[in-house]
């Protein structure tokens, strides 16, 4: 199902279920006792869900014209009027004779222009005249294109149960652990803490989430992975031509100080020798 689509209430309720059964946080049979479905209806939204998206789960008779869409002897009117009287007008020109003379108005993408046009009318150009002309230009502009919802019944819901917004609003990513549980996200390294053994693990898919405040989490089958923090690396540096020499001595200069610093720490400390003057037991005599 392409373009908009409608979902009842109760159509919304089954995403964060059926989220839930792809990540694999519950099964089949949780979602049906959860949904009020039986096992076979769940699998097929499944199915439906992975293909389509939250469009998968929209009832398949459901089908209405859209309520912006415009009447199709409207549009042969149009056209017909165009071809008579305004057939060397340009687009915009046609538009506003139309809309003046024959009653054929456009609504889309109006109010933009309209507004514009009539600052320059009323000799408007800065904006804190304009900002107070707003109002009475929007009224003005409602009288005329406001429409009456069909249904008066408002389309919010309350949050389910089920429904944690620190899952939700966040940015959300899929990583594969490596054999020693370790993913890369953003340049950093992360190893998973667990008291599993490792193997059980290894190659499992995680689900990576930051939110807006940075705060990173990892989970695996829905629950949440304690894990830490290994290597941070820098993001690459953008050096333009005239200061690449330079950096260049910098990275070699830095490279070799950091090459001097591994060979002292892997130098071997040097022992004495069994048979050396200073394993030599000593006889110390104090006297008066």
């Amino acid at each position: 199902m392409k373009g908009h689509f409608t979902m009842s209430s109760k159509e919304a309720d089954r995403i964060p279920v059926i989220e839930r059964l792809l990540t694999g946080e519950i099964k089949a049979k949780h979602a049906a006792r959860e949904l009020n479905l039986s096992v076979r209806q769940i699998r097929r939204l499944k199915k439906r869900y992975k293909r389509e998206g939250a469009a998968g789960l929209v009832h398949k008779s459901r089908g209405r014209a859209s309520n912006h869409k415009i009447p199709s002897g409207e549009i042969d009117r149009a056209i017909e009027i165009i071809r008579e009287k305004c057939w060397d007008f340009g687009p915009t020109l046609a538009l506003e004779k139309l809309k003046k003379y024959h009653g054929v108005e456009k609504v889309n993408s109006t109010l933009q222009d309209r507004l514009v046009k009539e600052l320059r009318l009323l000799g408007i150009s800065d904006m804190k005249t304009a900002n107070a002309y707003l109002p009475e230009f929007i009224k003005e502009f409602n009288s005329k294109f406001a429409v009456c919802p069909k249904e008066k019944q408002k389309a919010y819901r309350p949050l389910l149960p089920s429904d944690n917004l620190r899952k939700i609003l966040v940015k959300r990513f899929t990583r594969t652990l490596s054999k020693n549980l370790e993913i890369s996200y953003k340049n950093i390294r992360y190893q998973i803490k667990t008291d599993r053994p490792t193997y059980a693990m290894r190659h499992a898919r995680v689900i990576v989430t930051e939110d807006r405040f940075g705060k990173v989490r990892i989970y695996y089958k829905g629950k949440e992975l304690k894990y830490k923090v290994l290597l941070k690396r820098p993001k690459a540096e953008i050096v333009d031509a005239k200061n690449l020499n330079p950096k260049v001595d910098e990275i070699k200069l830095r490279k070799e100080y950091q090459a001097v610093l591994i060979n002292k720490l892997k130098k071997p400390k040097w022992k004495p020798a069994a048979n050396h003057p200073w394993r030599q037991s000593r006889t110390f005599l104090f006297g008066r």
